[in-house]
């Protein structure tokens, strides 16, 4: 039976998530899918893949033609390459977000490298890992990517794998630099942000700053860790971490 495009490419954006359920024989029906979209992208008839009035739009500027199809096809590539994660196939998830990674321009630069470094943690390739939370950090930290959120969940990712490492010092590392940030204070970059943004910088800040005091009771700096749980109380004072931060190790 042969698939209309169209439907392929619904199953393959969709099968892997299943309203976050991520059930495993969907993910290896989306990565069918998206595997045989992607061998007719390597052929591929304008027809099938831009609308006809994009088609019309753009009839004598070709160029236009290709980046609209090379879109797509980042698209498929990222879903497919998550349709690889949920079956449990890391190498093909890594193999994947390789090459969508390697354009320039994807829109999917941040959720790429966040997705390859959970499919470099499950292969226990934990340098690579670390790199790719290091790039996030360094291209959201300035520049035409620039973006607060992603710096944020980068960095407390980060920490949370040294933390898994037992390295108590370069998690604190991670965690102290956005402890430096005050949650109160409005800058250009919180003014331009959605309020979807800044709740979720905030949770970013919470973590972090309660992190901060974890580690460095771990490391034995109680006087510094006590600043830092008056400093979360000051700021979050009905936080998640309430209770952990008032019990943290000896």
């Amino acid at each position: 039976i042969e698939v209309p495009i169209q439907s392929m490419q619904w199953i393959t954006a969709n099968l892997y998530n299943c309203g976050g359920t991520h059930p495993k024989k969907g993910a290896q029906l989306s990565v069918q899918a998206g595997s045989a979209l992607l061998e007719l992208l390597k052929n591929p008839k304008p027809e099938d893949w831009v609308s006809k009035d994009r088609m019309k739009e753009y009839a004598d500027k070709p160029d236009e033609i290709n980046r609209l199809i090379g879109a797509v096809k980042d698209r498929i590539l990222f879903e497919t390459a998550s349709g690889a994660f949920w079956s449990e196939d890391y190498q093909g998830c890594v193999k994947l977000l390789d090459e969508c990674l390697n354009s320039k321009t994807t829109r999917y630069l941040f959720d790429g490298k966040f997705l390859r470094a959970q499919a470099y943690k499950a292969l226990k390739r934990t340098d690579d890992v670390v790199k790719n939370y290091v790039e996030i950090i360094t291209d959201s930290s300035f520049g035409p990517r620039k973006s607060d959120t992603v710096y944020f969940k980068a960095q407390c990712m980060l920490g949370e794998l040294y933390i898994e490492m037992n390295d108590f010092n370069k998690a604190y590392n991670s965690f102290a630099i956005l402890s430096l940030t005050d949650p109160t204070e409005e800058t250009a970059t919180t003014k331009s942000a959605s309020p979807e943004e800044l709740k979720e910088q905030k949770e970013y800040l919470e973590t972090a700053f309660y992190k901060t005091a974890f580690c460095l009771a771990k490391l034995g700096r109680k006087d510094e860790a006590e600043k830092f749980v008056e400093k979360y109380k000051k700021y979050f004072p009905t936080g998640k971490y309430l209770k952990d931060i008032q019990n943290l190790p000896e």
